[in-house]
């Protein structure tokens, strides 16, 4: 936790027990707590003696992480990432960094970055095709020049940690086509077609080690293909309610997702996915019944990369269900 959070809650006229809850596990690096007492020997005569009482209870109630040799491994190996990448930061900025990396926290800061926020350049072109109510067609193209890309990476020293920085660019290019089409009052059908090249410009997911990075490689959940392509046809009833037959197919060319921590590269192959649903809608549209099935492939595809482990998405669904309309 950075002086600064305290310092606010301070001045709010906040109590220790608002800000530092009993599960909480927070500390201080020594040089907060340095910046708290330099608070309270600059604070007026009217000030001084209730910042003096909050800063001691701070003191009673969250440890203080000194300024040790790990601490000093782990501010030597930011400086010098800093130092690479030609984005210098404030000296105590980086050593309150440091403490949690050797202490294996995170940062809680009201007004420090320790990353820059990424800007984003983006460039787009589009048209509309309309052929009477019943036929659209879209198409886009874009190009995303990203730059101080926020990544959390590994550090390998002192310690195994995390430290998130500035550390990659990325660009994305695109193009996307898509249609609707009303072919009969009751039968509908849309398309789209997407090409994608996402990839890492600058990526050294560890701050220590330029030798390794991801230059090149491909952002996560970017397949460079996808389609999918949905038909829905409603029988509608003498008594104003009706019933909604819908598929929906799914086409997505291979994927990939980056484990920073461990350097491993997942690659997701490619897959279908197929949902059906069979709706009922009630003749004031109040509620409905609904029976569906989701992935009827049973194709098992991951969702999320990290720590070693990954997350798969769901299988095969089968169900039923109801709702209303308010």
């Amino acid at each position: 936790m950075t002086g600064a959070v305290l310092v606010d809650a301070e001045r709010a006229g906040s109590t220790v027990d608002e800000v530092v809850a009993d599960d909480d596990d927070l500390a201080i690096a020594a040089i907060t707590a340095a910046e708290l007492l330099v608070g309270v020997e600059l604070a007026s005569k009217e000030r001084a003696e209730r910042r003096q009482q909050f800063v001691e209870q701070i003191f009673r109630s969250v440890p203080v992480e000194a300024y040790d040799l790990a601490v000093a491994r782990a501010h030597a190996s930011l400086l010098a990432h800093t130092h690479r990448a030609g984005e210098p930061r404030g000296a105590h900025d980086l050593i309150i960094a440091a403490t949690a990396v050797a202490s294996d926290r995170s940062v809680v800061s009201a007004d420090v970055l320790y990353f820059r926020p990424e800007t984003l350049t983006s460039y787009e072109a589009g048209i509309k095709f309309r052929f009477g109510s019943d036929f659209l067609v879209n198409a886009a193209a874009f190009h995303y020049a990203y730059n101080n890309f926020q990544v959390t990476q590994i550090i390998t020293t002192p310690q195994p940690g995390s430290f998130t920085t500035n550390a990659a660019k990325a660009a994305v290019d695109g193009v996307e086509l898509s249609t609707i089409a009303q072919m009969s009052p009751h039968d509908r059908v849309d398309a789209a077609v997407n090409w994608l090249n996402a990839r890492y410009t600058n990526f050294y997911p560890n701050s220590s080690d330029t030798s390794f990075s991801y230059n090149g490689k491909p952002l996560d959940h970017s397949p460079t293909m996808s389609a999918s392509f949905g038909y829905t046809h409603t029988v509608p009833f003498a008594n104003g309610s009706g019933l909604d037959l819908a598929i929906r197919l799914a086409w997505v060319a291979d994927q990939y997702m980056i484990d920073t921590r461990n350097q491993y590269f997942y690659r997701q192959p490619t897959f279908t996915k197929t949902d059906v649903n069979i709706t009922y809608n009630s003749p004031d549209n109040s509620y409905y019944f609904q029976a569906f099935g989701r992935n009827l492939e049973n194709n098992i595809t991951v969702g999320s990369a990290g720590g070693g482990a990954v997350s798969i998405q769901e299988p095969r669904v089968i169900g039923i269900g109801a709702g209303m309309k308010f």
